[in-house]
């Protein structure tokens, strides 16, 4: 009985929302979005989704289009940054009853197109439109004081601007998600003057984003996979891939902290954790450790038949990948620390004739300052082991990619 009435309360409340409040609701999506960006945002048409994430109110806007620029501003040609089929705003019912709150708490969305291009001053198309309009804002202001001031005229008939919305208390739209759903979104990214682009295909991203002091807190499960990729093109061959992050975007700093982070992708897993600030020249500092894919590492260059044959002797082998980024990515390359290793690697070949014992070696690489690497280093120390026909020990080093420097005392001896 208290459920039946309470779906009768939320149908009736959602047409009287719908019918008094789809203009409005528009008018409210727009205003928020002005206040924070100076892009465009258009919306083709406001429908009521009555059914759809209960026992929220959720409208669903259909063909939405954000553009870098104002309609009277941009070019006749100029493609939108992001296009999306479909989205569904989520309102809560009890703070619309009870406090006058359009408050967002899901949004959820299918089937888009995101466009990011990066222009000769390394400023891409997003970072315009996102750029906080303080001028426009601050003339905003003067013009809402200025109808607010205004009388009515001598018939004593109110101005357009002084017409009651469907709830006049309503404060302004408030986003806080609780639940954000992105479904077949395609992402792509040219930069024109480095010749470069790059696609990736979103096949979901399910998540939570919480307002905090400092600004959002997100936990994120994201399903892709890199399509195009024209620097490396032996990513877009890796197939689909996952990436489940815990992060907070501090305001103030313009930084993302990624907490912790998985990369999954053909059996292979690689933790994350780090930072970027964007107004420190796109400074990153990102830690990764994927030491845990010993089998999923040896499958790359060991046939599968042989893998299976000596899986006991591999599961004692230790595989060392991990490392950081840290640097200036705008006009520079960010420095690279690279751990890597084998330890006891042991295995057979077909019918034992091929054996390998106790194989292993420590290496390091490190990219250095300069960004023609000519202060890189690559290291292979207490290179060890017996090998088909003997043993090998020794040590590798390599010092400046452009002129290099070798220095080897490599030994096999052979039985």
């Amino acid at each position: 009985m208290v459920l039946g009435t309470l779906i009768i309360l939320l149908i009736f409340l959602g047409f009287l929302f719908y019918e008094d409040g789809k203009n409005w609701v528009l008018e409210e999506i727009d205003q928020y979005i002005s206040e924070i960006q100076s892009g465009d945002l258009e919306i083709e048409e406001v429908e009521l989704a009555l059914f759809k994430h209960l026992p929220n109110i959720t409208v669903r806007l259909k063909n939405i289009e954000y553009y870098e620029q104002k309609d009277s501003l941009r070019a006749k040609d100029q493609s939108p940054i992001f296009y999306s089929e479909k989205i569904y705003l989520a309102f809560e019912p009890w703070e619309l009853i009870k406090n006058n709150n359009l408050r967002v708490n899901t949004i959820s969305m299918v089937n888009g197109v995101a466009d990011v291009l990066t222009y000769e001053d390394n400023k891409t198309n997003l970072e315009r439109a996102l750029t906080n309009p303080d001028k426009i804002v601050e003339a905003a202001k003067l013009d809402n004081l200025a109808i607010k001031e205004k009388k009515p005229d001598n018939n004593g008939s109110s101005t357009s601007a002084e017409k009651k919305k469907p709830f006049e208390e309503v404060k302004k739209l408030v986003v806080r998600l609780e639940n954000l759903h992105l479904e077949n979104i395609r992402l792509k990214y040219n930069n024109p003057s480095e010749n470069y682009s790059s696609q990736v295909e979103l096949a979901s991203l399910d998540g939570k984003i919480l307002l905090n002091e400092k600004g959002l807190s997100c936990d994120l499960e994201i399903f892709f996979e890199i399509t195009e990729s024209a620097k490396f093109p032996s990513i877009s061959e890796q197939g689909p891939a996952s990436l489940s992050l815990s992060l907070d975007i501090i305001e103030a700093t313009k930084s993302i902290v990624i907490n912790k982070g998985i990369l999954s992708f053909e059996n292979m897993f690689v933790d994350i954790n780090g930072v970027y600030i964007h107004n420190n020249g796109n400074y990153v500092d990102m830690e990764f450790d994927a030491s845990s894919n010993d089998l999923a590492f040896l499958s790359k260059i060991i046939q599968e038949d042989i893998l299976d044959q000596n899986k006991a002797l591999i599961e004692n082998a230790d595989i060392v990948l991990k490392g950081s980024v840290r640097g200036k990515m705008e006009d520079n390359i960010p420095e690279i620390d690279v751990n890597f290793g084998l330890e006891n690697l042991s295995m057979q070949g077909p019918e034992g004739k091929v054996n390998f014992n106790n194989v292993g070696f420590d290496g390091e690489l490190h990219t250095g300052e300069a960004t023609d690497f000519s202060t890189a280093v690559l290291s292979l120390r207490n290179l060890r082991g017996e090998i088909p026909g003997g043993s090998v020990s020794g040590n590798f080093l390599v010092k400046n990619f452009q002129r290099p420097y070798v220095k080897s005392n490599l030994r096999a001896s052979l039985v």
